[in-house]
């Protein structure tokens, strides 16, 4: 299929289910783990024959709209209120809690019974508001096996079925495309690059972040003269990697300003700046799909939506290539673990 008609088949299949649940996306993750997991729910819906329905109006990457301030809608978006603070992601499972530590058991306690509290009041305010029952994102339960879809002609492996979603939903709006398309055009880029990934900021509290130099010599080795696309939060980072490998034709569209991102600082900025901000970034974004080959992390979004959308292309910096499929499929605490094994098993010369 086309990705237009894609798309249409999408729809049409979509609104052919009665039973039906509404995705509350951008609660308070960065953009990458909201999106994903907004694929894997369409995924979710469509193996059980659900219709898919979104609520953005509150998401933290928007500045007005949410889902349709960039991207075209691709399915019904509902509005009741109640989503905003009852319609959130799925718990841990009592499993998962008892096997913490015990101090941080005791932390998390308190928040996952408030977490399970909302999600019983907002099943009562969905039945109450749409007559029936709707579930409502703690639902969610996929598992990344085959997925089958007819009327989409999708008899696929979950990561090809969730490239097939990002194909569905990867659409940007007029105005977005505009700023898109100016920003890639002043890089002057070559028609064939590769790019990569140097991530800084508050990733550090999830994994340890990756030295500037790992990227030295498989960038070297992968970019056989092609220019390099570096997305960046830390003009830091970019400047390091040219004076590293000065033989190398790297851009970026980071600012020298920039200096690590910080979810709740964009998060809680104001609707311009998120604007021009997010433009840019998924102008970044655009610019590793139409990269020949990616270089990337399996601890980071945009590089296990890379690796999940586009495999093929996708070179992992610390993991072996046949285990990327499994690790990125892991939550960050693994996916960090695996990282860490990997990199000190294979230490650099």
């Amino acid at each position: 299929m086309t990705p237009d008609s894609l798309l249409s088949a999408y729809q049409s299949v979509n609104a052919s289910h009665r039973r039906q649940m509404v995705w509350h996306v951008g609660v308070d993750a960065g953009f990458f783990a909201e999106y994903s997991a907004m694929l894997n729910a369409m995924i979710y819906c469509l193996k059980r024959h659900w219709r898919f329905t979104l609520y953005a109006d509150d998401a933290n990457f928007g500045w007005a709209k949410g889902w349709s301030d960039y991207f075209e809608p691709f399915c019904e978006e509902v509005h009741e209120a109640f989503h905003h603070r009852y319609n959130l992601y799925p718990s841990p499972s009592w499993r998962s809690w008892i096997s913490q530590k015990e101090r941080r058991r005791a932390i998390s306690l308190g928040w996952m019974l408030k977490l399970r509290w909302r999600h019983a009041v907002g099943n009562v305010l969905a039945l109450k508001t749409y007559g029936r029952r709707v579930r409502l994102s703690h639902s969610l339960k996929l598992k990344p096996d085959q997925v089958f879809v007819p009327e989409l002609d999708i008899n696929l492996p979950y990561i090809e079925a969730f490239g097939r979603m990002a194909d569905i939903t990867w659409r940007f709006n007029a105005e977005t495309r505009r700023a898109v398309d100016a920003l890639i055009g002043s890089l002057d880029l070559s028609p064939h690059f590769i790019s990569c990934q140097l991530r800084g900021g508050d990733k550090v509290t999830e994994t340890a972040l990756l030295p500037v130099s790992r990227y030295v010599e498989p960038l070297t080795r992968l970019a056989k003269g092609r220019d390099v696309y570096v997305l960046t939060d830390d003009y830091r980072l970019f400047e390091e990697l040219c004076r590293l490998a000065p033989s190398l034709s790297l851009k970026t569209l980071c600012r020298p300003t920039e200096q690590g991102y910080v979810n709740s600082a964009f998060a809680a900025s104001g609707g311009e700046a998120k604007r021009v901000q997010m433009q840019r970034f998924l102008a970044g974004i655009e610019l590793l799909r139409r990269s020949d080959c990616y270089l990337g992390s399996v601890t980071t979004g945009p590089s296990c939506f890379m690796f999940k959308s586009a495999l093929a292309k996708g070179v992992a910096i610390d993991c072996d290539q046949a285990d990327i499929v499994d690790i990125i499929n892991q939550p960050i605490a693994e996916r960090a673990r695996r990282a860490a094994l990997y990199l000190t098993a294979h230490p650099q010369p």
